[in-house]
């Protein structure tokens, strides 16, 4: 297994902060992220790319997926034409936010997320 080298002063403040969590948490720096996807149904309604490689769906947010394997996702043209996005799963909570908390229409700029 890859193990990450982090300074003892992060790892001494992580494991301070989160306590008993703390080994889960340097366990997941030390495990590759898995491959992500959301569908944007105003290009291709719920049509999955990729069929094949769908794990489970995100439980958090109605349009995204967990994938088996990572794809070449710039070799396919559903990407490149906005079908979906490739996304990190945390990323997509806020999807619950935004039901939960949000009761009428609102105009929301996004400077967080881009491409890469």
């Amino acid at each position: 297994m890859f193990m990450i080298s982090l300074p003892p002063a992060f790892t001494e403040r992580m494991t301070r902060l989160l306590g008993n969590e703390s080994k889960a948490f340097f366990e997941a720096l030390n495990n590759p992220s898995p491959s992500t996807i959301r569908l944007n149904p105003l290009k291709m309604g719920l049509q999955l790319p990729f069929p094949e490689l769908i794990d489970k769906q995100i439980p958090w947010c109605s349009d995204a997926y967990y994938l088996k394997e990572r794809p070449v996702y710039t070799l396919d043209p559903l990407l490149h034409g906005g079908a979906y996005y490739v996304q990190e799963a945390s990323s997509m909570f806020l999807e619950q936010a935004i039901r939960n908390f949000v009761s009428e229409p609102v105009k929301c700029l996004d400077l967080c997320a881009a491409p890469g």
